[in-house]
This record gives C-alpha cells, sequence and structure tokens, in this order.
C-alpha cells in the first residue's frame, strides 16, 4: 500500500503532488505530466509486485478485491477532470479537481438515496473529515517553512550557480528530494523551496513537473514521515521507520527508473519541438 499510494501520485490528478507540481511548474500541461508519470508508475508497480512475491509470508497474505464497481467513481473523476481541464483551460487544476471531488460524490448519493444519502454526505464533511487535520496541519506548517526559505533566497541573493535544466538536473531534484526525506523533511518543503530558484532557468516546463511529480513520490515511499506512513501508523501500529526499512532497496531501484524516464522525456520533448 505505501507503493502504491506513492505511485498513483505520479500520475493522478487528484493528489496533491498534481496540485503541486503544476503550481510549481506554471504552463505544464496535465496530460504530457501524467503520461510522464504512469511510464514509471507501471513498470515499478509491477516491480512491486515481483519483489513481493519473493516474501517468505506471501501464502498468508488474501490480497485487494478488485472489482468494477470499486473502480467507477475514480475513474469517472478522472474522466471527468481531463475533459474539464480541455473544454476550460483557464480554470486551474485543483479548482476542478476540488469541483469534481464535492459535487460527483453529491450526486451518486442522491441518485442511489435520496435523502438519506443528503445525510450520509453532511455526516461525513461533520465527522470524517475533521480526521485530517493531522495532515492539513503539516501542510500549513511546511508552507510556512517554504515562505521563509524563499525570503531568505530572495533578500540573500542565494543562487544554485546553473545555467540549464535537463534531464540530469532533475534527476538531481529528484535525488535532492529523496535524500531530504530519509531524513524527514517533506518533499513538499525541498521542491517548495527548489523550485522558485529553478524556474528562471528552466524552458522546458513539463520536464521541471514531472521531476516534481518523482520527487514527491520517491520521498513519501522512503520517508518515515510522511502522510501515508503517519496514517498507516495510526492504522496499522507500524513504525514509519519500519517502512522505510522495507522500502530503501525499493526506491534506490525506483531512483534509476524515474532517471531513465526523464531522460527519454527530454528527448522525446526537444524531438516534437
Amino acid at each position: 500500500m505505501s507503493r502504491g499510494f506513492g505511485l498513483a501520485a505520479l500520475w493522478s490528478p487528484f493528489f496533491v503532488a498534481m496540485g503541486l507540481a503544476l503550481t510549481l511548474a506554471p504552463g505544464a500541461r496535465l496530460l504530457p505530466v501524467s503520461l510522464g508519470g504512469l511510464a514509471v508508475a507501471m513498470p515499478a508497480l509491477l516491480l512491486t509486485g515481483l519483489l513481493l512475491c519473493r516474501r517468505d509470508d506471501i501464502d498468508t497474505f488474501a490480497g485487494y478485491p478488485m472489482h468494477a464497481e470499486a473502480l467507477r467513481l475514480p475513474l469517472l473523476l478522472v474522466v471527468i477532470v481531463a475533459i474539464s481541464h480541455e473544454l476550460a483551460p483557464a480554470l486551474g487544476i485543483i479548482t476542478l479537481i476540488t469541483i469534481s471531488a464535492l459535487l460527483l460524490p453529491l450526486a451518486v448519493l442522491l441518485r442511489g438515496n435520496g435523502a438519506a444519502g443528503l445525510r450520509q454526505y453532511r455526516a461525513h464533511i461533520e465527522t470524517t473529515l475533521p480526521g485530517m487535520a493531522g495532515e492539513l496541519l503539516l501542510f500549513l506548517a511546511a508552507g510556512i517553512l517554504t515562505a521563509g526559505i524563499a525570503s531568505w533566497v530572495h533578500f540573500s541573493g542565494f543562487t544554485l550557480q546553473l545555467t540549464h535544466f535537463g534531464a540530469l538536473e532533475a534527476a538531481g531534484l529528484v535525488g535532492f528530494s529523496a535524500l531530504a526525506a530519509s531524513f524527514g523533511i517533506h518533499p513538499l518543503i525541498s521542491v517548495s523551496s527548489l523550485a522558485g530558484m529553478l524556474l528562471p532557468i528552466t524552458d522546458n516546463l513539463d520536464l521541471l513537473a514531472l521531476s516534481i511529480l518523482m520527487s514527491w513520490s520517491l520521498g513519501v515511499i522512503l520517508s518515515p514521515c510522511s502522510g501515508t506512513h503517519l496514517a498507516m501508523q495510526g492504522r496499522f501500529g507500524i513504525s514509519g521507520f519500519r517502512m522505510m526499512a522495507w522500502n530503501w532497496r525499493f526506491c534506490l531501484l525506483l531512483f534509476a527508473l524515474d532517471a531513465l524516464v526523464l531522460g527519454l522525456f527530454e528527448r522525446l520533448g526537444q524531438g516534437a519541438a
């Protein structure tokens, strides 16, 4: 589950990672960035399955029941956001996601349960959503720290001494963010701090957005303090450091795959240009 959630952040428009990437790289396009993320997510998921099948206790694991009904609503949300973004590109992707995620479940509940569905919807807002306060505070704290770092960079005149942002530099951003995540620094903080310094020298905003997605994905899988691992620690009683011990070898392979796809993504972008 840890790896699955982290890899989904590589392409899904419903993850905060995508909103962050498109915000920090204004002008990046959703479709090419999502396809680049899928080019990593699909083989990484296959690799995850192959590695987990080698565990001695695999025979005791029942797995997760997959059926079409469970996938219908998420797929419908993806389709709605993708079509809406093409029809109304002036609307921000975060705005489209917010509107769709609020209205579609309400429509489904009203159609299936009528007035009772409306009461379920209200109860979810009043009782379930407040349970996400811890994650909200994490992002607020990260935003404050990011603003402080950005102010320091502005007034100090600090620069990265780079004149070009290509696949090599993008892989460096991913690697640095992963290293910082291993010490408990959320990728939100590292990529937000560096993106402001990289943006003036970047002529490939899609590449920058993709590297931000990769930084987030790799960081949350590796970091013992990521929101995903904190949620699993609360639900399953598994230490975040234990999750890190399970995932660090996989993360090395994932970083190599990230670097390979970044190189191909840059070449394809140059070819299309």
